[in-house]
């Protein structure tokens, strides 16, 4: 018997879900808060953010929660890359740890 796995996230920008996804090599498009899908996961807008779904008969369920964890990661990178930018912040170093984590060293001269 199949289910579906949702996984609510906090992906709300299209450009910053483009350039996530293209970091994990696929390309997307997204167009008025239109679904996408990576991988055979869907990515639906739930009216506030993106649910990602599949259904088990198709994809394993810890897929749909690891795309979503990476994505999600590779969201928050380019979105806190570019809101620091913004506010005259230049990136100094940065860092993936091994557990995947990532450390930026940001920097602005006042």
């Amino acid at each position: 018997m199949s289910h579906m796995t949702v996984v609510v996230t906090q992906l709300i920008e299209p450009r910053f879900i483009e350039k996530a996804a293209a970091d994990l090599s696929h390309k997307v498009e997204i167009q008025a808060r239109q679904s996408f899908s990576i991988e055979r996961v869907a990515f639906n807008w739930n009216g506030k953010s993106y649910e990602a779904s599949a259904d088990s008969d198709h994809v394993k369920a810890e897929k749909v929660h690891s795309l979503a964890r990476k994505l999600s990661q590779r969201y928050a990178y380019h979105a806190t890359r570019e809101t620091l930018a913004e506010k005259g912040f230049d990136l100094v170093t940065e860092e993936t740890e091994k557990s995947g984590a990532i450390r930026l060293t940001l920097r602005r001269i006042a």
